[in-house]
């Protein structure tokens, strides 16, 4: 069952790109905000609604050179910090870090 569910949501991410939500949500764009203005020197941000549109699951990956030198558990820390409040109102997010290679 899971591995089906899995499956499903892979396919729903997919299939974003053809529907007529594929817009950025409010919700990215709040995250996206909230991450630049905490990460100034962010060499990349992606922010992605991974619920279907309906604001409960995000995706974020960031490239940062603060991350440099700090353990993952640390630099994933940074950004739930960071997002502390609207991570309550959510159902989940995955976090990608990493430092810039110099």
């Amino acid at each position: 069952m899971f591995q089906v569910s899995r499956s499903l949501s892979t396919l729903r991410y997919s299939l974003r790109q053809f529907c007529s939500s594929s817009k950025i949500t409010e919700g990215e764009q709040k995250i996206t905000r909230i991450l630049k203005d905490r990460f100034k020197t962010a060499t990349a941000l992606e922010v992605n609604d991974i619920s279907g549109g309906c604001g409960s699951m995000y995706q974020v990956s960031i490239e940062d050179p603060e991350f440099k030198g700090k353990m993952k558990v640390e630099q994933h820390r940074m950004v739930t910090e960071a997002l502390k409040k609207e991570i309550a109102s959510m159902h989940g997010i995955t976090i990608q870090t990493k430092a810039p290679k110099s």
